[in-house]
């Protein structure tokens, strides 16, 4: 919010932020409390013709007096928690406000060799084959840690005072999150290994970059970029000569995609947080919102919808009440937008189920599969097994079986033959409700068809399971298996609730399914 008019309290001397982290975490906390200053922009080159020790940024505050300069981010940082209060800069909370200022000092004065090695460059990207030494690899295992734990405790503590947990690293944004946004956008930048993150850490990742203030603040990177005077050549040239590293650029017009959860009943909550996870556990170039969807407005918003387990028959009702089927409909059957259908989430996606009244529960309808309710019974008869998911696996790379929760759990008991209206054949059986017939709208629609149903997950049958439970080898012949997960063009289905495991695995795999869908979608679009 840097003013020109009315002579703000403060004033900011500092260089183009996209390539200075000093200068980043003194705007970031400015921009993001809304604290009124001016700026000015020199080149680091300069930085001796304004500043003694030719260190940069320096902060003037009216009410010093013109001749007195604060240097160095975190004292200016300092200085404006003790001017501003009210605004709370650091937690209110005393152990937290001790932690959070321990966490910016560590990154202040610590973590030299990630600093130094991969020099702050909002908005560049390297991809390749990037260098990283023992310590480099040790410096990142200890900020993961760090904020992995930060994040443990806030979340306890907060829990104990029975206060909101905004998701930050000490609950509210502070600046210990502002000084930790360099090196954030450096995991980026140099796709540095996440593969020790911890869950906790992923979500405030992902919460850092989802934020609506942080986002803003990204966007005015890439208008610094504009500017020929902002480029630093040898900040863009540190790994000249590696012709296995290549550098180029995030795209500014980052394709902004919003993922709606279906919130009326079931658990909502739990995938969105596997969401905010899978997002910051894997490099990508669009921006992400997750937002809980309860009416036909707040569906309009989204790109992609999931449908979380639950009681089928409720979530129907609730949406019938709160006039959302229609919209669910036209949604999943003509935009043929990615959706996806956690257990009662299935149900509703499926052109016909059984094992319920006529004229009681309706479907919404996009896979070609009839569906059998309960098919694992009772609550008390749920369980977890160990899922191969081969569409997880990627090439030289097969992945661990997943933890699959079932509960009261549906199987598609039969795929159907693909029809352009209503499942003409399925109307006849008795206890069988059928989804209403709807048509892809446009091309984009269209070419998000697919007239086959994939399966790409079965369960052993109830008899392999008792087969099995008794130490005999489970026949693959003779045992087909309940097909538990199956997927038709954009719409995705499974018996079971990944949001309950803690795993990502899925949420990522289901992300780049929507990511490459909305890409496609807006293309046709634009022909």
């Amino acid at each position: 919010m840097a003013q020109q008019q009315d002579t703000p309290e403060f004033r900011l001397i500092g260089t183009f932020t996209r390539y200075s982290s000093w200068t980043a975490r003194v705007e970031t906390v400015l921009e993001y409390f809304q604290i009124p200053y001016t700026a000015e922009t020199v080149q680091l080159s300069d930085a001796r013709k304004v500043s003694k020790s030719g260190l940069i940024p320096l902060l003037e505050s009216r009410s010093l007096g013109a001749n007195i300069r604060i240097n160095d981010s975190l004292a200016i940082c300092e200085f404006l928690a003790e001017s501003c209060p009210d605004l709370h800069l650091w937690p209110r909370d005393r152990q937290l406000r001790a932690l959070a200022r321990s966490a910016a000092a560590e990154m202040h004065s610590g973590f030299q060799t990630i600093r130094s090695t991969y020099h702050s460059n909002f908005i560049a990207r390297y991809t390749g084959n990037i260098p990283i030494t023992e310590q480099g690899r040790k410096e990142i295992e200890r900020l993961l840690t760090l904020w992995n734990e930060s994040r443990k405790f806030t979340k306890a503590r907060l829990a104990q005072l029975g206060e909101k947990d905004e998701g930050f690293l000490f609950g509210n944004f502070s600046i210990a999150d502002a000084f930790f946004w360099p090196v954030l956008w450096r995991f980026r930048t140099y796709d540095l290994p996440l593969d020790t993150a911890g869950d906790d850490a992923l979500a405030w990742m992902a919460t850092m970059w989802n934020d609506p203030a942080m986002r803003r603040l990204s966007s005015s990177y890439y208008r610094q970029a504009e500017r020929p005077e902002s480029r630093i050549a040898h900040y863009d040239d540190i790994f000249r000569g590696h012709e296995d590293i290549q550098l180029t650029t995030f795209c500014r017009s980052a394709m902004s995609v919003t993922v709606g959860v279906l919130a009326l009943q079931g658990a909502f909550y739990e995938h969105i947080q596997l969401l905010k996870q899978a997002a910051a556990g894997w490099s990508h170039s669009s921006q992400w919102d997750f937002i809980e969807v309860r009416t036909p407005q707040e569906l309009e918003k989204c790109d992609a919808l999931i449908l979380p387990g639950g009681e089928s028959t409720t979530m129907s009702l609730v949406a019938a009440r709160s006039n959302l089927l229609e919209p669910l409909r036209e949604f999943v059957k003509v935009h043929r937008k990615p959706t996806w259908g956690t257990c009662a989430g299935l149900i509703l996606l499926a052109e016909s189920a059984n094992r319920t009244k006529k004229g009681g529960q309706e479907l919404i309808g996009g896979l070609d599969v009839r569906v059998n309710r309960n098919h694992f019974g009772r609550q008390t008869e749920s369980f977890q097994a160990p899922l191969e998911l081969p569409f997880l696996n990627t090439p030289g790379q097969e992945e661990a079986s997943f933890p699959a929760v079932f509960i009261r759990a549906p199987v598609v008991e039969k795929v159907l033959p693909h029809h352009e209206g209503i499942q003409t054949g399925e109307v006849e059986r008795d206890e069988t409700i059928v989804a209403p017939s709807k048509s892809a709208k446009d091309a984009a629609a269209r070419d998000a068809m697919a007239t086959d149903v994939e399966v790409l997950a079965t369960l052993p049958g109830r008899a392999a399971r008792l087969v099995a439970s008794q130490g005999t080898a489970i026949n693959p012949e003779k045992e087909a298996g309940d097909i538990v997960a199956v997927r038709q063009g954009n719409v995705f289905g499974t018996s079971f609730h990944p949001e309950l495991t803690g795993d990502a695995r899925i949420h990522s795999w289901w992300l780049r399914q929507v990511e490459e869908s909305v890409k496609r979608r807006r293309e046709i679009e634009q022909r």
